[in-house]
């Protein structure tokens, strides 16, 4: 009888010790399967996300780039322009289109900059809108990148994201084209904050511990959840401390269309 139990307890042992391995096995493969089930659909809620934050941004940057556009048609068809009448329809474009923060107009002072300046600005201030003038020779408009760079590409165009400094003196990215008064070159612009970049954010978070983050062609952060950070960390600074390269090679790759 003892060797019948013994008999019965070697072949249950060479039964259940495969099963237990095989379940183990499969336990461990199954884990592994959700693990990269869930890392995909991650990858695949990320791209989404991503996808639909850069149409919200295009829809908000393409609605302030109409506005200028519609203000220049008119601007355009005059001989000459007072400070009054430019301040009165910079305002008028910043009243109608709540996402422009300010806004400009700024003629050309010739080759020799022999011509007087005549720039104006107009720029929120909270419920109210503030009119300027950017012709004091400390701002010296006529060099700024938003005013020489755009005389000089004759076309409109985005600046990448920027501290105004003497103008708004805020965080900033303008849209800026071309026009002429007369026989004077200017140019118009539209400034939006990058503020309005964080309310998109906002409204598109990936989980709990999601962020989203927005940096420009460079790899400049241009939204990040540590505000210290904007327009002063790269993401090749990120990836020289972090001794992860492939991260500096992340702008790159986005604008070849690649999913990184």
């Amino acid at each position: 009888m003892s060797r019948i139990s013994s008999l019965s307890t070697r072949l249950t042992l060479a039964i259940l010790l495969p099963l237990s391995v095989l379940l183990l096995v499969s336990a461990i493969y199954e884990t592994f399967r959700d693990q990269k089930t869930m890392i995909e659909m991650a990858e695949t809620g990320a791209a989404n996300l991503a996808g639909s934050v850069v149409e919200e941004l295009q829809g908000l940057m393409r609605s302030s780039k109409t506005a200028i556009d519609g203000l220049a048609i008119p601007i355009s068809q005059l001989a000459q322009i007072s400070a009054v009448a430019a301040d009165a329809a910079l305002a008028t474009a910043i009243e109608q289109f709540p996402l422009i923060y300010g806004s400009a107009l700024a003629l050309d002072r010739g080759a020799n900059v022999t011509l007087p300046p005549f720039a104006r600005y107009a720029f929120r201030d909270g419920e109210k809108v503030i009119t300027s003038s950017l012709e004091d020779d400390e701002y010296r408009y006529w060099e700024q990148s938003w005013f020489s760079d755009t005389l000089s590409l004759n076309e409109p165009n985005w600046t990448d994201p920027y501290l105004d400094e003497g103008g708004g003196d805020v965080r900033m990215v303008t849209y800026a084209r071309p026009v002429s008064i007369g026989n004077r070159r200017a140019v118009m612009t539209a400034d939006l904050r990058l503020t309005f970049i964080n309310v998109i954010a906002a409204g598109n978070i990936l989980g709990k511990a999601g962020a989203v983050l927005v940096f420009d062609a460079s790899g400049e952060r241009v939204m990040h959840p540590r505000d210290q950070w904007i327009l002063q960390r790269s993401l090749a600074d990120v990836a020289e401390e972090h001794s992860v390269p492939a991260l500096a090679q992340v702008p790159a790759a986005i604008g070849r269309g690649e999913r990184v």
